[in-house]
Order: structure tokens, then sequence, then C-alpha cells
């Protein structure tokens, strides 16, 4: 398999509205409006320039929720872009790693392993065309910048 590009890290936090004010003003981070990944249990934004992934459950009681309870805020998904998610797929579960999650947003083909699989961290590989900017895959047209 190869690895083509670090995309994103992924942040769980208990507050979103408060993580993304603490990432805009320390590092001057941009933030679309949250959307919801029922798939992963999460309401998620990634800052414009595609670095942090902020997260938060969906369902407290959910496995996301559960998580957090557990666990804390911290770091929780590595994400690589990959020049493609069925072959990357299919040499993880020959390697044992179980699929989590696998789906496409809007053009971007996505899966994600069980981090029981992966020393406690959940890996997630996108396939995606344009060299910049892969939410761009995602979303017809961009959403819209949070307002400060």
């Amino acid at each position: 398999m190869k690895i083509e590009k670090m995309v994103h890290t992924s942040v769980l936090v208990r507050d979103l509205d408060k993580a993304i004010e603490f990432f805009s003003d320390a590092l001057g981070l941009e933030f679309p409006e949250p959307w919801d990944t029922p798939e992963l249990d999460i309401k998620e934004t990634t800052d414009a320039v595609g670095l942090i992934n902020l997260i938060t459950p969906l369902d407290p009681n959910g496995v996301t929720g559960r998580e957090l309870a557990r666990r804390g805020e911290r770091a929780i998904c590595l994400c690589y872009k990959v020049p493609s998610v069925d072959e990357a797929t299919a040499e993880m579960e020959a390697r044992g790693i179980r699929v989590i999650a696998k789906s496409v947003w809007g053009e971007m083909p996505w899966v994600c392993f069980d981090p029981r699989d992966t020393f406690g961290v959940m890996l997630e590989f996108v396939e995606y065309r344009a060299k910049n900017e892969y939410l761009f895959q995602m979303f017809p047209s961009p959403p819209p910048l949070r307002k400060k």
C-alpha cells in the first residue's frame, strides 16, 4: 500500500463549539459549520487548511460517547490519502485489521479501521483526486466558514 499524504488528525472533544473557538483563536484556523456523520456516531468539522478534524459524539450513549466517557478528550484518528480505498482495505483486512465503517462522502470513498487492531488509534483512509482541499470532494460546494 502507498500512503500519499497525511490528511488530518481527528481530535475527540466534549464541547465542539469550545474546541472550535480554541483552535480558531490559538492557531488562527477557520472551520466550516459542523456536520453529522451518523456512520461514525459523530458531529464533526475540519479546518479550512485540513489539518485538524474536531469530533464529538452524536449520542452520549453510543460508541463514540462511551469512548469519550472512558478515555477522555484526545487525538483519536489519523487520516491518510491513498490511491485506492478498495485496495488499501483489502490489504489491511489481509493483515487481520477490521473495518468499522466504509462509505462515500460526495465523491470521496473512505474507510475506518478498528483501533483495537492498530495500537489504539483509528486509521482512516480516503481517496480523492484533487491535489488540495479534500473537503471539496465531500461537498458539491464547500460548507460556509463559521462566523466569529
